[in-house]
């Protein structure tokens, strides 16, 4: 009877070991597998969002200004400038800087300059006082463009149709601007003059329909025709001291324009000179200009003109001409 006793105690015992065996090994791989499950969750969580909030970085945001190599540049010495004059870029960049020397002999011109359409930002070294006509003429990708104070001569169309330059400093010792330097130069909305200007050319400014605003140096002499023609954005203009004529069509088609200031010195408006200016409401003129020629304010139809004491509108401005 005892051994039967001990018998039944003691496969009792092996099956309470077997049993806590069994619960030590279930908890275990229950443990395991949320250890495993919870790593590989985490890190792909974390790995998901470390590459979804990293900014990518490209290479057109960078806008760095590089000087590229000489064997980037097509040039040529001239011994009349006594320097070497530059007009070709070969290479890929899109904002670059012409070096001030080549060959160990100073830039001093720029050409008739050709470059690949890629180009959006230059400078120009100091040094330079020559920009040849038709230098930068319909680089329609140019944005912004630096020129230096040694800069005495901006040649005719340098800038024409760069549809997409925004601002331009003229410097302090260039007295011309020639001809068509910025026609369609449709994003133009700032001009500044740093020095003494004394002619702005002919159709200088045609068709920059973002201007709104210019002054216009007091040392200006001589504005040629068609210099503001299609400026649409124009809103107000003040002719300096000195300008004697208005010359033909020069501020034809402004149609935004709203306020126009002539000085005492002006004693000839031609024709067409402000044609259909048609948010323009009012305009004094002194009595000393002297001939108005037809059609000077035709197409003005809100215009009211004051001259010698009485009153021109668009119905009766024939008797001005």
């Amino acid at each position: 009877m005892k051994k039967r006793i001990l018998s039944i105690i003691l496969i009792m015992s092996m099956v309470m070991v077997l049993a806590a065996c069994g619960d030590k090994e279930n908890v275990n791989s229950s443990v395991n597998s949320n250890n495993t499950g919870t790593t590989g969750t985490v890190a792909n969580d974390n790995n998901s969002g470390t590459v979804s909030q990293e900014p990518a970085t490209k290479a057109e945001d960078i806008e760095q200004v590089v000087e590229p190599a000489a064997t980037d540049f097509e040039y040529k010495y001239d011994a009349v400038l006594g320097g070497i004059s530059v007009y070709k870029y070969k290479g890929k960049e899109a904002h670059i800087r012409i070096p001030a020397k080549l060959d160990g002999e100073p830039v001093k011109e720029i050409g008739q300059f050709y470059v690949n359409s890629s180009v959006k930002t230059i400078e120009i070294p100091e040094g330079v006082t020559n920009i040849k006509a038709n230098a930068f003429k319909t680089w329609k990708n140019l944005i912004s463009i630096k020129l230096p104070e040694s800069v005495t001569t901006i040649g005719a169309n340098a800038f024409d149709g760069c549809k997409g330059l925004t601002e331009i400093t003229i410097p302090k010792n260039v007295t011309t601007i020639e001809k068509r330097t910025f026609n369609e130069c449709e994003a133009l909305k700032k001009v500044t003059f740093a020095g003494n200007v004394t002619t702005i050319g002919e159709e200088v400014f045609r068709m920059c329909s973002k201007l709104e605003d210019i002054k216009i140096p007091a040392s200006v002499t001589t504005i040629e025709a068609r210099a503001f023609m299609y400026c649409t954005g124009l809103k107000e203009i003040v002719i300096p001291e000195g300008i004697k004529v208005i010359k033909a069509q020069t501020f034809a088609v402004c149609n935004s324009l709203t306020s126009v200031t002539i000085p005492s010195t002006v004693t000839e408006i031609y024709a067409q000179a402000f044609s259909s200016c048609v948010a323009l409401r009012s305009l004094e003129l002194h009595d000393g200009i002297k001939k108005i020629y037809l059609g000077a304010f035709d197409g003005c139809t809100a215009l009211t003109v004051t001259y010698k004491g009485k009153s021109y509108n668009s119905s009766n401005f024939k008797e001005l001409y």
